[in-house]
């Protein structure tokens, strides 16, 4: 009867943890680090650690004040156990938004250049509009159904490769808008591929998405783009002299074909978190490649 018990608490403790990592957004943190890290590895850049910091606590503060604040309808039909989680844990998300704000403050204010102040500022923008209805209509950016994941890839690429590079002496020469716009469909594959998950939850609250309206195309264009992007890497390392590095990032991509196919929705958690996991797994094989290519 002990041992029962013990695996019981076991069971629970596992599944609070992975509540934890799936519902308090702190992936957010890490898939931005990944992100900019790489970027620092394919322009051949020092590590900022005062820009990892700025780049992981703005993504973090975006994510969980659009959860948190400014949660729309759907929210309550594609999350609701997010939305359950984070209102029975809203104390521990009130000090991790602060811990976050204080982090991203303090980072501004050691890396702060005008560059990176303009690029932070269009960044708010962007989010703002993006999460409040404020937009004539009283509608968001996300209520335009082509624009949710063009929008989130490019503001995802661009706090991630023109942020980071802003903050040093390598202001914007043409690699870093090269990148930008690699990292922009290294990107899209997983914007259009997550929301699948959310077609009958954003139908329920009156939302059209690109994947709502055209599922089957979402799925062709997520696998086009993933299957050109080490194209794409080529032609940067060929035309720009970028590092061979970027031809090894973009092999990474094809890896969201597998995505690209009928799934069950009861695991949606999983599928957005392997997902995420993919635009994660560069930094790993570039460092690799770095510290011993």
């Amino acid at each position: 009867m002990q041992n029962q018990n013990t695996s019981v608490e076991r069971l629970r403790t596992v599944h609070s943890v992975g509540d934890l990592v799936a519902y308090s957004s702190l992936l957010i943190p890490v898939v931005a680090i990944a992100l900019t890290l790489t970027t620092y590895l394919l322009m051949g850049a020092s590590v900022n650690p005062w820009g990892l910091v700025l780049v992981a606590s703005g993504a973090y503060l975006v994510y969980i004040f659009e959860q948190m604040w400014w949660a729309g309808p759907e929210d309550e039909f594609n999350h609701a156990g997010r939305v359950q989680w984070q209102r029975d844990n809203r104390p521990l998300l009130i000090v991790t938004t602060a811990v976050a704000s204080s982090l991203f403050i303090l980072a501004l204010g050691k890396v702060v250049t005008v560059f990176a102040l303009i690029v932070v500022a269009i960044l708010v923008v962007v989010a703002t509009l993006y999460c409040i209805p404020v937009l004539p209509g009283k509608i968001r950016l996300k209520s335009i159904w082509f624009m949710k994941p063009i929008v989130i890839a490019i503001a995802w690429a661009a706090g991630t490769t023109i942020l980071p590079m802003v903050l040093g002496k390598d202001v914007l020469v043409a690699e870093v808008w090269f990148l930008f716009a690699y990292r922009v469909a290294f990107l899209l594959p997983n914007t259009l591929l997550s929301d699948i998950p959310d077609i009958e939850g954003d139908g329920r609250a009156g939302l059209e998405t690109f994947a709502s309206r055209h599922r089957q195309l979402v799925q062709f264009a997520a696998a086009t783009v993933a299957l050109s992007v080490p194209f794409v890497g080529l032609a940067g390392h060929i035309a720009l002299g970028l590092p061979v590095l970027i031809i090894i990032d973009g092999l990474i991509a094809p890896l969201y074909v597998r995505f690209c196919q009928p799934h069950n929705c009861a695991v949606e958690r999983n599928y957005r978190m392997k997902l995420d996991l993919v635009v994660c797994m560069p930094v790993l094989s570039l460092s690799i490649y770095a510290l011993f290519g």
